[in-house]
Parts: C-alpha cells; structure tokens; sequence
C-alpha cells in the first residue's frame, strides 16, 4: 500500500512539471512573460542588435578606408598555376580554386561560380573556354586544367584573362570579377601556385595615345602642358568621339579640365596648368590624366587614363613624351604617404566615435534589423564610396 501510494505521488509530481514547462513554454510562444523576463528579452535583442549594426559599421569603413585596396563590386581571388608545353606550343592554365567570392544569392548568402577563360587577342579563334559550375560556395575547388594554342613568339604580346560568373538558371548570369594575366610576366620554369585577385572589368577597347610636357620651376611649381592625342577610341555612332581630359595630382585640392574637341580622335589642346608640388613630395605624388568623351545629355565616357609618378622626375630636364592610354580603374590606389597616413588615422578616429554614440541614426534604427537593406556612402575626404546589403541586419556582402 505505501509503495503504490509513493509511485502515485511521483506520477503526480511528473504530471506537475509536465504541465508547468508546457505552460511556459505556452507562455514564451505567446509573448506571455513576466517584467523580468521582458526586460531581459529586450536588453538581449538591442545587444545583438547593436552588434550586427556595428558589423555592418566596420565593413562601411573598411570599404571606403584608404589604406586598402578597392575593387569596387569584384571581390575575391582565385588561384593559379601555369606549363608551358613546347611540344605542342600550348600554354596550360590549371584553374585550382577560388576564395572569398562575392555573394550573388543574397536570399542563401552564397553564389554557383563557375570561370571563363579566353585569349586577348585571340588570334586562333579558339574563344572562352569555361570551368564547371561549383553550386553554393564562395570558396569553390575545381582543379581544372585549359589549354590554349600560343606559339613562342606571340607569348610576349598575349593575355590570359580569367572571368568569374554566377550561375543564374533562368537570368543573365551576374559577372564576379576578373583577373589579366601577361603571358611575357610568367616563368613557366616555376610551377609554383599563385593568387590572384578578382577585380572589376577592363575596358580592352581603350587606344591611342597623350603628348605630355611637364617642366618645374623654382621653389614648387610643375608646368603642365597637355599637348594632344592620337588615334582615340571611337565613342560616338559617327565614328568619333568629342575628348577632353581631367588633371589633377593625387591628394591635392586643385582639379583641371581641358576644353573640349569636337568630332576627333587626333585632339590637339597645347593647353597649361600649374600645380604646387614641393621636391621633397615627388617621391609620393602621381599627376593623373584621365581621358573622356563629353556628352551633352548623359554620362560622359572614359577613353583611358594616364599615371605619371614622379618618384624620379628631373627637374633639370624635365619630361616630354608620348603615353598609351589604358583602363587603370583596377590599379592600385594611388595616395601620397602624406595623405595616406592622415586620412588612416582620421578614419580611425570617426569610426570609434561613430560606435560610440550610435551614428548615422538610420544604420541604428530599430527598423534596421527588418528586410532586405542597402546602404550607401560616401567620405569626401578620401574620396571613396561604400555600399553593403544587409538581410534583417546581417551583412550579407
């Protein structure tokens, strides 16, 4: 009699905490909490969400920061070994795997990469040749080998150029990155592996050629003289195009522009402009050319750019010569040391503030934590830009 009258008030006792966790955990699914429990609901959810807001902070600022090295949309490397068999005069490119691509599925976070690969120029015609499309990675293995037909003496004035995509099953696959390899810049003696990072497409259509002029005159003035152009790129239907270009040196206030020629792919300007730059900044200042075909009603279009360093200028002699124009938006970012370490630090300084006392208001919103978001910005200072997506306030790129 009292074992069973024992075993009747266990089953009671279970039945009883049964029944409280299951009306707790009624509780919690209906929001029915107690203060204490609210509060500490509430001070849970502000602190992750004042974590993913600083997250998404940092990235804002280490997009635009100027110390490193932009490549707007494109983002990731991929890695690369390269033979050379003289047998058949072929050049092998094993593509071996990729890291740290771009997401494309904002809805997964993830991408399906695969990579095209083609000759600039392809003089056999043999086109792109393309890799498998590795699904849902952003860190891809493929271990692939392609080969290309290249005669010994065409090494030196070929390009392999590598092309990443995300594989769309029913849109336009969305483009990654690329990278352009110079053939005459190998050593196929060494079959060491190496990476290579993906950058934004180049505008292979870009020719011709600047005449510039640059004298300096005691204490801190270079004379630039932007004398004309040769066999432009054609960027209007007639044939021709309508070029001026824009002047300025790296990390200095003044901006100059050349007029503007009409219906010509020989401009001739013999146009001048001075800039105040003291010796001792030459080995850190770089006077930037850039090249545009003016349009009345849209955008104007770049026709190529032109970096002169002047880390080993004469100031005695001067400098006059011709210079090929090409698509430089994917070279590195050219800052005086200077500018470079004052900017860093300022940086520094705004995001610390920044974090502290929540700012801009809109990235700290309680709204901020809900769909799909972009944020764009922009420091005038640095002269950059930044733009994330963020998905119920996690960064997703």
């Amino acid at each position: 009699m009292g074992a069973g009258t024992s075993k009747e008030k266990n089953e009671d006792m279970d039945n009883y905490r049964k029944s409280s966790i299951d009306s707790l955990e009624a509780a919690v699914n209906q929001g029915i909490l107690t203060p204490e429990q609210k509060e500490k609901e509430e001070r849970n959810r502000k602190f992750r969400a004042r974590k993913n807001n600083l997250m998404v902070l940092k990235e804002l600022y280490r997009l635009m920061d100027p110390s490193v090295k932009k490549s707007g949309d494109a983002q990731g490397e991929v890695q690369l070994s390269f033979k050379y068999n003289d047998e058949q005069s072929a050049v092998l490119v094993k593509i071996i795997r990729a890291r740290d691509l771009a997401i494309k599925d904002i809805s997964a976070g993830t991408s399906d990469p695969y990579f095209k690969v083609d000759l600039i120029p392809d003089r056999n015609k043999e086109g792109a040749k393309k890799t498998r499309t590795v699904k849902k990675s952003l860190n891809p293995i493929y271990n692939e080998v392609i080969a290309f037909n290249v005669p010994p003496e065409q090494l030196h004035e070929t390009r392999l150029r590598l092309m990443a995509y995300d594989w769309d099953l029913l849109g336009k696959d969305d483009f990654m990155g690329e990278c352009i390899i110079n053939l005459s810049e190998l050593d196929f003696d060494q079959m060491g592996n190496g990476w290579y990072p993906l950058q934004q497409a180049t505008d292979l259509s870009i020719s011709g050629a600047i005449e510039i002029s640059l004298e300096y005159k005691l204490p801190s003035t270079m004379i630039v003289t932007i004398i004309q152009g040769r066999d432009l790129v054609s960027r209007d239907i007639s044939g021709k195009s309508d070029p001026f270009i824009r002047c300025y040196v790296v990390d200095t206030p003044n901006r100059y522009k050349t007029s503007v020629k009409h219906s010509t792919l020989n401009p001739v300007w013999d146009e001048t402009f001075e800039f105040d730059i003291p010796q001792e900044e030459f080995s850190s200042r770089t006077i930037i050319f850039s090249v545009f075909d003016y349009d009345l009603t849209g955008k104007n279009d770049p026709m190529g750019d032109v970096h002169i360093h002047l880390t080993n200028f004469d100031i005695d002699n001067g400098l006059h010569e011709w210079f090929s124009l090409a698509d430089l938006k994917n070279a590195d970012r050219t800052r005086s040391q200077w500018a470079a370490t004052a900017v860093v630090q300022e940086f520094r300084e705004a995001l610390t503030a920044h974090a502290i006392f929540g700012y801009p208001s809109f990235l700290f919103s309680k709204n901020s934590q809900i769909g799909l978001k972009t944020y764009s910005v922009r420091s005038r200072v640095a002269g950059s830009t930044a733009r994330v997506q963020v998905v119920d306030g996690l960064l997703a790129k």
